[in-house]
């Protein structure tokens, strides 16, 4: 399919790939290849209705009908999508071109180097710049790590850098390829014990002895400190003879040789630094940090304990919190209820006493209705003095009585000009 003449970009007359100048799926139009390798190969290519830039990894066809390969490709698809990171490379769609024949990747398109092109120019890198690099991707595994996910292939080529775009101006680091990246607890894992995979010059140990179920987030620890032993010292940790054979010379001297001390090759470290990366390269796993961040945390040379280690004193502290608390609130439930039982005794209960019985027949009409005559025996009544601590004292209450109404005033009533009449018997007693 042609490019349509709304895109202003046009390929160049004579590409030098037969994939330039495509159109997959009718929606990627591909301008130009970035950068091939021998499973598949990366080109700029453009949106066709947003007409917007992207990079497009295409797996070569041969490589397609593999089911194997063919699942790593779309594994690289759905781990990138699950991790949103700003380290790590955005992934935005997968597809199978039907014309073509091959699947493809979408991802955002950076622009930049890729640390291998930039060792290769300038050898060695300042401490600074190394520093930088390593805090960006040990953020992205630590976040990677976190969800389960192992990228199990980092090494100078899968580390993009891009200029002026990270912290402070510097480079902006970006993840790349996730396509053999081992998730834990995956259902359908691939890779079976004792296969190998990964670039051999930066594979951990347990990786080079085809130990997939040991391997984790400190195999990736392992290559990061390789990859910083490289920028810093300007040479590989495990230089091998070039007559022989590559793979074979460098799992050797990965299995059983020491490198070199870095401080050596570099005398101006610090000395937190060289011991970081010392332990981050350690044969046994076990002597490792116990994750990333504890890694990046060395190498910054910050005081107090490793933040894993600060994060299970959280959690024993949280635990032991919590077991005195319950352990608290039992006891006192245990007190209150034997102290309740001490302070209040059971309230004693009247035993029963049977009425005698009568006899209907010698009874007379008189006796039903007069009460039964019943002897009671003193000496069993309980001491109701003994109720008294428990039983409140209810005194009876006070009849309410009206005050008096006062009655109406009589005035005496005198006749008009004739002087009050006087009881004469009052003065002559007899």
């Amino acid at each position: 399919m042609n490019l349509p003449p709304t895109i202003s970009a046009k390929p160049p007359d004579k590409p030098s790939d037969p994939l330039v100048g495509k159109t997959l799926c009718g929606t990627y139009y591909l301008e130009e290849l970035l950068g091939s390798g021998g499973m598949g190969a990366v080109y700029r290519a453009r949106h066709l209705r947003t007409d917007g830039l992207c990079a497009v990894k295409v797996l070569h066809s041969t490589f397609a009908k593999d089911p194997r390969i063919f699942h790593r490709f779309q594994n690289e698809a759905r781990v990138v999508a699950a991790l949103n990171h700003p380290n790590i490379a955005k992934v935005f769609d997968f597809d199978r071109d039907i014309d073509q024949g091959f699947p493809f990747l979408v991802m955002e398109l950076l622009d930049g180097e890729d640390l291998e092109k930039r060792l290769r120019r300038e050898k060695k890198l300042p401490l600074s710049t190394v520093i930088d690099i390593a805090k960006q991707c040990c953020a992205a595994l630590h976040d990677a790590h976190a969800m389960g996910v192992v990228h199990r292939d980092i090494k100078p080529g899968n580390i993009f850098l891009v200029p002026g775009k990270g912290p402070d101006g510097g480079d902006l680091v970006k993840l790349v390829d996730f396509g053999i990246s081992k998730i834990k607890n995956a259902l359908s894992q691939q890779t079976v014990e004792g296969s190998l995979l990964g670039t051999p010059s930066y594979m951990a140990p347990e990786a080079v002895r085809g130990q997939v179920s040991q391997i984790d987030g400190r195999a990736d620890q392992w290559a990061m400190a390789v990859v910083m032993y490289e920028a810093l010292a300007g040479r590989h940790p495990f230089v091998v003879d070039p007559t022989a054979d590559p793979r074979e010379a460098i799992f050797f001297r990965i299995l059983s040789e020491e490198p070199p001390f870095l401080s050596q090759l570099r005398a101006d470290l610090p000395p937190v630094v060289l011991a970081a990366i010392g332990r981050a390269m350690n044969k046994d796993r076990e002597q490792r940090f116990p994750t990333i961040e504890d890694f990046l945390h060395a190498l910054t040379a910050e005081q107090g304990p490793y933040p894993s280690e600060r994060r299970h004193k959280r959690r024993l502290t949280l635990r032991l919190l919590i077991g005195g608390t319950v352990l608290a609130l039992c006891g006192a439930g245990l007190y209150w209820g034997l102290h309740a039982t001490k302070s209040h005794p059971p309230i004693p209960t009247l035993p029963k006493v049977a009425a005698p019985a009568h006899d209907a027949s010698s009874s007379s009409p008189e006796d039903l209705h007069s009460p039964a005559s019943v002897t009671i025996d003193l000496g069993v009544l309980p001491d109701l003095t003994l109720l008294a601590p428990t039983l409140p004292t209810v005194l009876p209450a006070k009849p309410r009585v009206e005050p008096p109404r006062p009655g109406p005033v009589r005035k005496p009533k005198f006749k008009k000009n004739q002087p009050p009449q006087v009881d004469e018997d009052l003065f002559n007693p007899e």
